[in-house]
């Protein structure tokens, strides 16, 4: 499997058709609520098989010092292989290697243990989205050297 990181309209594009899979189609989530016009500002990874898009994840700058990792999806036949943690794993990094102090995220109230793994704390009620229940979360950045 490999990875890309960046702003290409290619990434963006591959990204939104795999949410669209996930969000719109899986979760019942409104189309108009995953498009919400942040993908052109924000840095998307996109995780490959075979050059087929199967898992994506975005960064999203806030102010200077935050950002925000949001619309983290897998396609269904790639579930359970962990394909999120690399995805992560990559926005944190380059939030870190990019001075970014702080990294938000809204997760599912039952992903909260997992994202505490990467050092995400519970911040509070990030209220619902298609019925779906969520927390806010953050995380305090070591910052690194840059790339």
């Amino acid at each position: 499997m490999e990875s890309k990181l960046g702003q290409s309209s290619e990434l963006i594009s591959q990204g939104q058709q795999i949410r669209h899979q996930v969000f719109v189609v899986e979760q019942g989530i409104s189309a108009e609520d995953d498009l919400d016009g942040l993908d052109q500002t924000s840095i998307h990874v996109v995780l490959y098989d075979c050059a087929k898009p199967i898992a994506t994840a975005r960064l999203t700058p806030k102010t200077e010092n935050i950002a925000v990792i949001s619309r983290i999806a897998v396609l269904p036949s790639y579930r359970g292989l962990k394909l999120a943690t690399p995805l992560i794993q990559m926005l944190v990094d380059y939030a870190q290697t990019h001075n970014f102090h702080v990294i938000k995220i809204n997760a599912h109230y039952y992903l909260q243990p997992y994202y505490e793994k990467f050092g995400f704390v519970y911040h509070g009620e990030a209220g619902k989205v298609a019925q779906h229940r969520l927390v806010e979360m953050h995380l305090h950045c070591q910052i690194k050297a840059g790339i």
